[in-house]
């Protein structure tokens, strides 16, 4: 994992093949809402998109093969881009307003990257606990190119 300083007050992380980060105790997750581009097709697009109030790109579906709404992650709730079975195409999320989330976990396709960005000035992105699939390619990266909050802290 490498850390480097982006501009004030932001960090970029990049990690490759990690198999999980904690960076806090471990909370229970009350469920668990897919990040889902593509509607009802099977799997879950890209990660291009919006993580913003009124952003219908959540679904309770682990295949990615139902309808998407604008119910986003809770405080309590897994938001997780792509699967060991239906890994996430290369893109970028923008981060609107502060977000916090008990998990994010990301598996993107192999050789690909998903980058977490700033869309606005108030983005934070908050989680206890960071999972990145133990099969993840060591050519595939997930990158934080915004404020990442453990509990208040990095």
């Amino acid at each position: 994992m490498n850390i480097t300083s982006v501009s004030p007050g932001m960090r970029k992380v990049r990690l490759g093949m990690i198999a999980a980060m904690a960076f806090a105790a471990v909370s229970s997750v009350a469920e668990t809402r897919y990040f889902d581009t593509n509607g009802a097709v099977p799997g879950f697009g890209s990660a291009n998109g919006d993580w913003k109030d009124g952003s219908a790109l959540w679904s309770a579906d682990p295949t990615g093969a139902s309808e998407t709404t604008a119910v986003l992650p809770a405080e309590t709730d897994e938001a997780v881009f792509g699967t060991t079975e239906n890994p996430i195409e290369a893109g970028t999320v923008q981060v609107y307003g502060p977000r916090k989330v008990a998990t994010l976990s990301a598996r993107p396709a192999v050789g690909e990257a998903v980058t977490f960005a700033a869309g606005d000035e108030t983005a934070t992105l908050g989680m206890s606990l960071l999972l990145v699939s133990p099969d993840m390619a060591p050519s595939s990266d997930v990158n934080f190119d915004l404020p990442v909050l453990a509990d208040g802290n990095l």
